[in-house]
């Protein structure tokens, strides 16, 4: 391998622009002795320097670039495809890829080199991208070429050039008939634009795991370029809704996520958002998940009920085994008359009090699940 005048070659096709979505890159289609979709030197005349190969990587064809001959040529012509478009001047390509690459034998005789390079330039036609190489060998077997490409600009592209080329590119002749290039299945990886990603849509959930008290949340990537998605959850209380936090990072194109740190008898709202360098996007749809109650912990409530202190002298902590939303809590006196009420909201509550010493009797009215009376004694 080996470099050479990349820049030459550029200059003599850079009013060629190519399509936003590269085409027949299997070169399975032809027309009038042309891949569809691409250009090449035999349509200044058809010597047969571009031409149809069954001897592809896959499908049934592939396309081989020879240098051609004459009468009346001075020397043997190099060969050229590219992918342009003569009538319409081609159409806007706004990726930033992070590479090219295709497969490909290829033969290098008497001083020829082979070609590839792919170009993306701005409206101006100012290079912001490219990635290519030349070489002067021979590999008889399908090989998988992978160009990176260079940026010199943090703009987004608005057109994209894709040339090969057999012959000797400082004079677009060539030495030898024997020099050939076959390509086919050519691709642009890890495509990416300056912009932010599209929002995710369709967002879903559903409760699953041991009594329901998982979260599996769905959604629809909606854009190519995202690094990440975040999963945010807020949680609803009896006092109203916190606000959205954080919860999770997924990798890009996933489009699933397990939340196990809910907590049963809760109500939580997700939304989820596409993130890349250039920043955040708008969130999917909000969706409403309400978290059962367990049945472990209906079976067991009371008993995971912590009071203290017991015996108690001027204050009682309470501590739940689940968070309650509005919850009712009632003492009564050893008459069964009401001497304190208050409301629970959260796993923890403190009562401050001024009772003479007795047994008391502390009731709490939650959800189905959350119901209890316990004793304590006051001194």
């Amino acid at each position: 391998m080996k470099n050479a005048s990349l820049l030459f070659l550029l200059f003599i096709l850079s009013s060629f622009i190519v399509n936003a979505q590269v085409p027949n890159t299997g070169f399975e289609s032809w027309t009038n002795n042309d891949p569809t979709g691409w250009w090449s030197t035999d349509q200044f005349i058809d010597l047969g320097g571009c031409k149809s190969t069954t001897d592809a990587h896959s499908g049934s064809n592939a396309v081989i670039l020879s240098p051609i001959s004459a009468p009346g040529l001075p020397v043997l012509a190099a060969s050229a495809l590219s992918l342009t478009n003569l009538e319409t001047n081609g159409i806007a390509y706004n990726q930033r890829p992070e590479s090219f690459s295709f497969w490909s034998k290829y033969s290098v005789v008497g001083g020829d080199v082979v070609m590839a390079v792919a170009t993306l330039t701005n409206k101006k036609g100012d290079i912001i991208g490219v990635a290519g190489g030349a070489y002067d060998n021979q590999v008889e077997e399908y090989t998988h070429l992978t160009f990176p490409f260079t940026y010199n600009s943090e703009e987004t592209p608005d057109s994209l050039q894709i040339i090969f080329f057999v012959g000797i590119p400082d004079e677009l002749s060539a030495n030898s008939l024997e020099s050939y290039l076959i390509i086919d299945d050519i691709s642009l990886n890890g495509s990416s634009t300056n912009e932010i990603p599209n929002a995710p849509s369709e967002l879903i959930g559903s409760l699953t795991g041991e009594d329901n008290q998982n979260v599996l949340l769905r959604w629809a990537d909606k854009s190519d370029n995202e690094d990440n998605f975040i999963v945010e959850r807020k949680q609803l209380t009896g006092r109203g809704a916190a606000d959205f936090v954080q919860i999770a990072t997924i990798d890009a194109n996933f489009e699933e996520f397990l939340d196990n740190t809910v907590e049963g008898g809760q109500t939580y709202h997700y939304q989820i958002k596409a993130q890349n360098s250039k920043g955040i996007s708008p969130s999917s749809n909000v969706i409403e998940i309400t978290v059962p109650t367990p049945t472990r912990i209906k079976d067991t409530f009371a008993d995971n009920i912590d009071i203290f202190p017991n015996p108690a002298s001027k204050y009682l902590n309470i501590n739940f085994p689940i968070v309650m939303n509005n919850a009712q809590l009632n003492i009564y006196n050893s008459l069964g008359a009401v001497v304190a009420h208050q409301s629970i909201n959260g796993k923890a509550t403190f009562i401050q009090f001024d009772f003479p010493a007795g047994l008391y009797i502390l009731k709490v009215q939650g959800s189905e699940h959350a119901q209890f009376s316990k004793p304590f004694i006051v001194k």
